[in-house]
């Protein structure tokens, strides 16, 4: 593959929790260490023996304020491909990854299912529009393998086989709100909690070639989980 490991922004197997100074962190196998924290009590989600998190509703991760500068200094303004193996039980809105602000000028990103049938990947571009991609052909239950590029002609692989994402808007240059805490699970101001499994989320600066999202894709499939291999 000829994907630098320092375009990785960040790569969970969720599987992996460590705890450091009394708190549960989600570890990102990445080279910028961008842990998530489980908040604690009825808000974490629950490891599963499949090695993935199940969470219930009212369950996320979050990234803790002393990391956000960092964090947003390496998140991608223009394309990017994001990998994920997930599960989701309702048709709702139901985010599993999100750095958003929305209001009248809308920030960062979200991706999130968005009906039985559609995800939908939000690139906020600063103002009053929120352009999204919109992957169809999920359904309820069932596992899915996700890998869809952020660029002007998106390219998408579900359960490896070319399927169908296309823009409500168009593509642009992403604006973040650096004082956004990014979540995992939910929205950062709170709601549209996943409900479901998460068994693997990455972010890749740049939309990989095809080739490229083709042997992850099957790597996902086959249960290996790219990027995330221990040094010791």
């Amino acid at each position: 593959m000829a994907i630098s490991p320092s375009d990785i922004v960040f790569a969970f197997d969720f599987s992996r929790v460590e705890t450091v100074g009394g708190v549960r962190y989600l570890w990102d196998y990445g080279p910028n260490g961008f842990h998530f924290a489980f908040p604690g009590g009825a808000a974490d989600p629950t490891p599963q023996l499949d090695a993935s998190l199940s969470f219930d509703g009212g369950d996320y991760l979050f990234l803790p304020a002393g990391r956000l500068a960092a964090f947003y200094a390496q998140m991608p303004t223009r394309e990017m491909t994001i990998l994920c193996v997930t599960s989701v039980t309702t048709a709702a809105t139901r985010v599993i990854f999100a750095c958003e602000l929305s209001g009248a000028n809308n920030f960062g990103v979200r991706f999130a299912g968005a009906t039985a049938s559609i995800y939908e990947f939000y690139q906020m571009q600063g103002a009053a529009p929120a352009p999204a991609i919109q992957p169809t052909g999920y359904s309820l239950t069932r596992p899915h393998v996700t890998a869809l590029t952020i660029e002007t002609t998106p390219r998408l692989l579900l359960n490896q086989r070319i399927g169908t994402a296309a823009w409500v808007g168009a593509f642009g240059t992403c604006v973040y709100n650096v004082a956004v805490v990014p979540r995992i699970g939910g929205a950062p101001g709170g709601g549209s909690f996943w409900l479901g499994s998460m068994g693997y989320l990455a972010l890749v600066r740049n939309a990989i070639s095809s080739p490229d999202m083709a042997q992850l894709s099957a790597m996902l499939a086959a249960g290996i989980k790219p990027f995330c291999w221990r040094a010791s």
